[in-house]
């Protein structure tokens, strides 16, 4: 199902879909399909709300949910990564050394 399909008819935007997600996500750990269903049990949720996390829910549900989860989830370190890291640090310590024998110098 396409996102267009889930929000017609409905005041929720895809942008605020994304906002929402991201949001349950942090405040759920990463849990963003699981949060939102838990905060749908709230009687106190206002109209909007429950619309908003009804969306996400649909979204999550029909297949949304890996986009979700590998946003959530920290980048890990790539070879290309490391490989700049340690061009990064062999360009300090030579500017490091090349600062102290200026500094040497009489």
């Amino acid at each position: 199902m396409k996102l267009s399909d889930l929000l017609r008819g409905s005041a929720v935007t895809p942008a605020r879909l994304r906002q929402e997600i991201f949001a349950l996500g942090d405040r759920h750990r990463g849990d963003a399909l699981g949060g939102a269903r838990r905060e749908l049990k709230d009687p106190r949720l206002t109209p909007q709300r429950r619309s908003l996390l009804r969306a996400v829910v649909a979204h999550l549900a029909s297949g949304g949910a890996a986009g979700a989860q590998e946003a959530a989830r920290p980048p890990s370190a790539s070879l290309a990564n490391v490989a700049y890291l340690g061009v990064f640090v062999t360009a300090a310590v030579w500017v490091t050394v090349i600062v102290r024998l200026m500094l040497a110098a009489p």
